[in-house]
This record gives structure tokens, sequence and C-alpha cells, in this order.
């Protein structure tokens, strides 16, 4: 490390936050899709309202015919209100001066704790964004017939053919992500319609996961999302138990943000809030003398947000459980 902070001075670090970019844009790498399902969107009050487009404003059917001489017809702007309130989170690694020495031979201690710091703020918010969508209080459950797990006699291709005409007549347009997790995927790939689909074509099951996953999607008519996060369920101190943060008993089918335009359907955002957050991580640096320790700050100042829960359709029952 080039400098120490005075004690208690906090500091930026750009050369660290440049880090912590680069390992937090590799996070669909380690299977976190918060990004995906909730883009994020700049804005510069913590708290506001965002316009939200009804879906009058495009669906409703209008005489548009006009007579010499009078009027065109014409309406507002069909605009809808909504709040988002931003929130900031963060995490904190400290290093000690002697640990630093100790083990200085072995690892670079700032790249540890950027690493560490960045993944705390990562799982912890696609902890959030799971417990939004697959929550049966957020989306009417709708608990499939023959589970996704029974291989030999679930159909999969047609419970999201039906769930998105559903969709389609609620908002005018079809869905284009399913979100499973990897339990879910493997009993996908494995199912018998799938397989059968494929065979006389390419052996689906000898190629890479990516190409599996683009057949998949290929097939069912949507591009299938795949959420691989963990988190220990134990108490520090406990033995870990692993388990997955987007449950193998939902699977959800919706629309999704592709950029910034608020104009068209979507099932929500993320809201930055860019007076306190420039960029989707800040990196700071500060000393305690008292413990002899550089502290490592990441934090972001943001909000997630429903704009039409109307986008998205919650399978449930899909996985058989023990």
């Amino acid at each position: 490390m080039g400098f120490k902070p005075n004690n208690g001075v906090t500091v930026p670090r750009a050369d660290l936050g440049a880090l912590a970019y680069q390992f937090e844009i590799t996070g669909s790498m380690r299977g976190f899709i918060a990004d995906r399902i909730l883009p994020i969107l700049e804005v510069g009050e913590a708290t506001g309202e965002y316009p939200v487009i009804s879906k009058e404003t495009f669906l409703k059917l209008y005489d548009t015919k006009r007579n010499f001489l009078s009027e065109y017809k014409r309406s507002g702007a069909g605009f809808e209100s909504d709040d988002y309130t931003c929130k900031e989170h963060g995490w904190e690694e400290a290093i000690d001066d002697g640990e630093r020495k100790l083990y200085q031979r072995f690892f670079d201690a700032e790249e540890v704790a950027t690493m560490r710091g960045v993944d705390q703020l990562l799982r912890s918010r696609e902890k959030r964004v799971a417990d939004m969508i697959f929550n049966e209080t957020n989306f009417t459950p709708h608990a499939l017939a023959v589970e996704w797990s029974d291989i030999k006699n679930a159909d999969p291709k047609k419970d999201i053919q039906i769930a998105s005409e559903v969709i389609r007549k609620l908002v005018g347009m079809r869905p284009n992500v399913l979100v499973v997790n990897e339990t879910v995927l493997t009993n996908l790939l494995n199912n018998r319609n799938f397989v059968d689909a494929c065979k006389y074509q390419i052996a689906a099951q000898v190629l890479p996961i990516d190409q599996q996953i683009a057949l998949l999607s290929a097939y069912l008519g949507v591009e299938v999302v795949v959420p691989g996060g963990l988190y220990d369920t134990k108490a520090k101190g406990q033995d870990s138990v692993l388990a997955d943060i987007w449950s193998s008993s939902y699977a959800f089918l919706g629309i999704v943000a592709a950029g910034r335009d608020l104009k068209t359907p979507s099932v929500g955002r993320t809201f930055l809030w860019t007076g306190d957050s420039p960029q989707i991580l800040i990196t700071e640096q500060y000393r305690e003398e008292k413990i002899r320790a550089d502290i490592y700050r990441f934090r972001h100042h943001l909000g997630e947000e429903f704009v039409s829960t109307e986008c998205g359709y919650l399978f449930s029952n899909v996985t058989v459980t023990a």
C-alpha cells in the first residue's frame, strides 16, 4: 500500500474501486443475477417519484378518423407515478498491521479485503431480490399440476406457454425471462420432452452448460436465467449449512427491462442514488490507530422497487421436496 490515511480520516480508493468494479461485473459468473432481473437506474435523489406508463396508454383502441377542418383526436401522456426509496448498504473489512505483514508473501491483503467486501454486498443484494421475486405475497403463486422434477410426465413448455399468454393478456407483451435455480435447471435439461425434441439434431447433454441453456431457451421460447448463488444458513461459529439463495420450489416468468427506458413494461428496477453513490460500488479507506488496522469500506445507496407486478408470473410446486 502506498499510503496510510490519518487516524479516522476517510479517503476514497479509486485503485481498489477499479478492482471492486471488475469483481462486481463478474458477479454473474458466480451466479448473481440481481442486475439482470432488476436493472440499475441512476437517480439524482435518495427518494422520489418515477413515471409508470399505464398499459391503457398503448392498448386502448380509439377512433382516429378526422374530418376536414376538424381537430385531431388526442390523449394525454398517460403517466402514472410510484415512489422509490434508496437505502445505504455497506460492509467493512479490517486489516491488522501485523496480519498484513504476516501473510504478505502469500497474498495481497487489500485485494482479498476488496473481494470479500464486494462479495458481501452482492450476496446481500441477491438475497433481497430473490426474496422479492420468489414471494407469494408479491405474486400470486400458480402451483404446477405436475412438478418439473417429474422429468417423465412434466411439460414445462406447455406450462410456460400458458403463463406467457396470461402475461400477454395483462400487459400486451410476452415475457422474456425465466428464472430457475440450478436444481430446476437440471430437471428441465433432463425433461423427456426436451430430450426428445433435441435427439434428432444434437444430444444436448454433450454440450457445454452455457450451450445447453441456450438450447433450452430456444425450446421454451424464453431466455432461461440461472442463479447459482449460495449462502450459509447458520450463524457465525456454527457448522456451515449452505442453501440456494433462489429456491427450487419456485420459478419466475416475467418481463425484465433491457435498458434504461421506463416506457416499456417491466417487473422492476434498482434505483441507484448517484448523489451518494456515483458508481454502483464506492470503495473507501480509513485508519483506526487504536487497533493498529486499516479499515476498508464498500458501500452503495440503492433501492429495489417493483414497477409492475403484472409483468411477472410465479410458478410454485416446481420441485418435489423430500
